[in-house]
């Protein structure tokens, strides 16, 4: 029986029976006298880690489905307190396979990739980080509460997520008092939004240096399982989008100002493309989600997968009071399924979102076939143009969506494209820079995101708007506090599935099967190898960002 998401029934593990469970399998590890006995070791293996990520997967979605729960902080708390215990169990289980005297046999039937993500996590991992690790995770859900507080607007109470559709309001005034709402919440809170990020780059960094890194950066590549690439090629990267999308994002902002009719552009004009405003869904969020579902069944095996999806509640779509802000797939493996968690503002965003989260979600459905959990899906570069370049290849149906504003919504796609990679690498430096001076000041922190607004994001005038005017905006990205590193995985990414749009537009079947057979190969390759397979360029190649820039500078130009 195919059992519904509210029917997943939620198991807390036992750590004691875990670690004797672990116990046994290593154990039958050191006493296999074969690659084929250590093989079904470790198949067992993976069986018993299907069932703790599903329950951690269970806890961290009903936490943030209501984060006023006091049953579900509990269970969150359970494996922010215990994560790190358990992480501890499977990084001794790679280690024992990597020192296995039929390594180069498991490695045949494993694949290396399997093992060079071992080598990673062992090289990323050790008890000596333990206390750590639970501090980090207990801070990181600090800063989820704390972003999900209500905000007034208008007589309303809302969250940061429902606030944002008066963010992008055709109405000047309507978006201005929205984003200073929005950055009086910050300022308001900005000691302990410091106080939290403090702690955290302090407890990083004290991870790495125990581990035997100088930084902290290093480690992060680490936990990443970035093996084929590192800091210089991530350095490389970001100089091409300093040198080719920059100019033409400044291009693109002095062409909005114009059609917006202003004479200056402010911070808040940035998010409105056009003075009626921009394209919005033509129904309500039960509307989207049943377009949705029209739209996925012309897409081949996108159909059947989109109402599975539905009929077993793995769509958590729609704003709640309480509920934590922004969206995300995750997975559960014991039951095979990816879940989509989002948070619906009645905004164009909510298509491209559903879109995003959708081609995650599909990527994860289509490699679940593979034994090993880390194959389900890839590392984060890899991973996100899967989701990105569904995006894309949706177009064809942005009408059903968005009438005779499809177009518009079309433009606006890629013209945020280009607002978002600059962006991206001012974020990832950003990082470097931190991490390279734990014990930075709060205020020289926000000094360094400056730079890096002047450097990416020249076009940005805050117009003295309290916090952001100081060098406060990147405080509002959740993958800064919560997944360090995370976010140049977005600008790789965004490279390939650009050039999946221009592959769709020459001939959008091939591109569509293109994708899918992408997908089926789900986490087996790494980043480089899973792009050459399937004829993608390295973003790290010089030319390949150019090359894309000038596609997107011509298509922009017919389509003014």
């Amino acid at each position: 029986m195919m059992l519904t998401f509210s029917e997943f029934p939620y198991n807390r593990p036992d750590i004691d029976e875990l670690r004797a469970s672990y116990t046994k399998l290593t154990k039958r590890i050191t006493d296999a006298a074969s690659a084929g006995e250590q093989s079904m070791v470790i198949r067992d293996w993976m069986r018993l880690r299907a069932k703790v990520q599903t329950a951690g997967a269970l806890a961290g979605t009903h936490y943030n489905q209501d984060t006023t729960s006091e049953a579900s902080k509990a269970e969150k708390a359970f494996f922010d307190e215990n994560g790190a215990a358990i992480h501890e169990l499977y990084v001794d289980m790679c280690r024992k396979l990597l020192n296995s005297t039929f390594r180069a046999e498991l490695i045949e039937q494993w694949g290396t990739h399997l093992f060079d993500l071992f080598e990673c996590e062992v090289a990323s991992f050790d008890q000596v980080i333990s206390e750590l690790v639970v501090e980090e995770c207990k801070l990181e859900t600090r800063y989820i509460a704390l972003m999900a507080k209500p905000i007034e607007f208008r007589g309303e109470t809302l969250n940061l997520s429902r606030l944002g559709k008066f963010a992008v309001d055709a109405d000047r005034r309507t978006r201005k008092e929205a984003k200073e709402a929005t950055w009086e919440f910050f300022d308001a809170n900005q000691e302990e939004f410091d106080d939290l990020f403090d702690q955290l780059t302090r407890l990083r960094h004290q991870q790495g240096t125990r581990l035997g890194y100088d930084t902290y950066k290093q480690l992060a590549y680490k936990q990443m399982g970035r093996t084929q690439w590192g800091e210089n090629e991530a350095a490389r990267f970001r100089a091409q989008v300093a040198e080719h999308v920059v100019p033409l994002s400044n291009e693109l902002r002095e062409q909005q100002r114009r059609r917006l009719g202003l004479d200056k552009m402010l911070f808040y004009d940035q998010g409105v493309m056009d003075p009626e405003g921009n394209p919005a869904p033509q129904g309500d969020d039960d509307w989207v989600i049943a377009q949705a579902q029209n739209m996925y069944r012309k897409m081949g095996d996108l159909g059947p997968f989109f109402d599975m999806m539905i009929d077993r509640e793995l769509l958590d779509l729609k704003t709640r009071d309480g509920k934590s802000g922004g969206g995300y797939c995750t997975k559960f493996s014991d039951y095979a399924v990816p879940f989509v968690f989002a948070n619906f503002n009645s905004t164009e965003n909510d298509v491209r979102v559903l879109c995003h989260e959708i081609g995650h979600a599909f990527q994860g459905y289509n490699s679940f076939h593979f034994p090993a959990l880390e194959y389900h899906f890839p590392t984060a570069e890899a991973c996100e143009i899967h989701s990105m370049s569904l995006e894309y290849l949706t177009w064809p149906y942005m009408d059903g969506f968005f009438g005779d504003e499809a177009d518009r919504f079309r433009r606006n796609h890629i013209d945020a494209a280009m607002r978002f990679l600059p962006y991206a690498c001012a974020v990832d430096e950003f990082q470097h820079r931190i991490y390279e001076a734990p014990d930075a000041k709060p205020s020289e922190r926000h000094g360094i995101w400056q730079e890096m607004e002047q450097k990416y994001l020249p076009h940005l005038d805050y117009y003295g708007m309290v916090h952001v005017s100081k060098g406060g905006f990147w405080q509002v990205q959740r993958h800064i506090y919560l997944w360090p590193f995370y976010y140049l995985d977005y600008a790789l990414a965004s490279t390939a599935a650009l050039e999946f749009w221009i592959r769709s537009r020459a001939d959008g079947d091939r591109a569509l099967a293109d994708y899918v057979a992408m997908c089926k190969l789900g986490g087996s390759q790494p980043y480089l190898s899973l792009l050459d397979s399937i004829g993608l360029a390295s973003p790290f190649e010089e030319g390949t960002v150019m090359s894309v820039v000038n596609e997107v500078r011509a298509w922009m130009e017919e389509n003014a």
